[in-house]
Formats: structure tokens, C-alpha cells, sequence
């Protein structure tokens, strides 16, 4: 994972108008190895979204929940291009934490771009519905044949 430096952060939001941002990802599992690979694939997949540019990453250290069942999470600092894709990070990447750090008073967001994240929303919103739906219908049929 690349990863920029602090002086294009700064430059990034100043000059450019990006946001600058913090999430923190967690990632439960039953296997150490396979929660350590997928979270470490997330950050990955994360630092190659289009208009974002991850600074920092600090991984915690795995823990043992119980009995076959580990945690680990990751705080990720990041500036996004807009406000838009801030959202995009959080509808695809499911942080349990998200902070905006810069700027510290207002976003600006053009209608157009408003109009096109109510969107992503529906679209998020209407797949997941239909994921349901679909799941509840092949437990139904399953129960059926019991």
C-alpha cells in the first residue's frame, strides 16, 4: 500500500479542498490468519479507491475474544477528494467509527453531487433489501421442505 506524506495532506486539503478523515475498520472472525489476510486486503482495496489517498494505518493487535473467535481493527487516516466519496468509503467499508478532521468548520456540497450520493444510498439500501429478501425466501423454501 502507498501511503503520502504528511506535507501533501496538508496541501491536499488546503489547497485543493479535499477532507481529510479518520475510520477506525474492525474485522471478526474464526480463523487468526484469515482475520488478519481480510482486514489487511480492506486497507488494500481501500488505498486503491479513485480519489482517495491513505496517510496512515495502525493496525491493533488481534484479540482473542473467545474460544476460536478474534477481533482485530485498523485506524485509517485518509483525505477523500469530496464529500462523496467520503460517503463511498463509509457505505462500502462499514467503519464502527468515522471522523472528519479537516475542515474543521464546513463542507460545501453542490447539488448535483447531493443528488448523486442520495442515490448511492437507494442503491445500497435497495441491494441489501433485496439480499434479505432473497435470503428470507430460500429459508422459507428450506423450512418448507423439512
Amino acid at each position: 500500500m502507498e501511503k503520502i506524506a504528511e506535507a501533501k495532506v496538508h496541501e491536499l486539503v488546503e489547497d485543493e479542498g479535499w477532507i481529510n478523515a479518520g475510520i477506525i475498520i474492525e474485522v471478526q472472525g474464526n480463523d487468526e490468519k484469515h482475520t488478519k489476510k481480510s482486514l489487511t486486503e480492506m486497507v488494500e482495496r481501500l488505498s486503491k479507491e479513485q480519489g482517495i489517498k491513505i496517510y496512515e494505518a495502525n493496525y491493533a493487535d488481534l484479540e482473542k475474544l473467545k474460544e476460536n473467535w478474534f477481533s482485530l481493527h485498523v485506524d485509517v487516516k485518509f483525505v477523500a477528494k469530496d464529500f462523496n466519496k467520503l460517503v463511498h468509503v463509509a457505505l462500502l467499508y462499514s467503519p464502527s467509527a468515522a471522523e472528519i478532521l479537516a475542515p474543521s468548520k464546513e463542507i460545501k456540497l453542490p447539488i448535483g453531487d447531493a443528488q448523486n450520493l442520495m442515490i448511492d444510498i437507494a442503491n445500497v439500501v435497495t441491494r441489501l433489501a433485496h439480499t434479505v429478501f432473497a435470503q428470507q425466501g430460500m429459508l422459507q423454501k428450506a423450512q418448507k421442505t423439512k
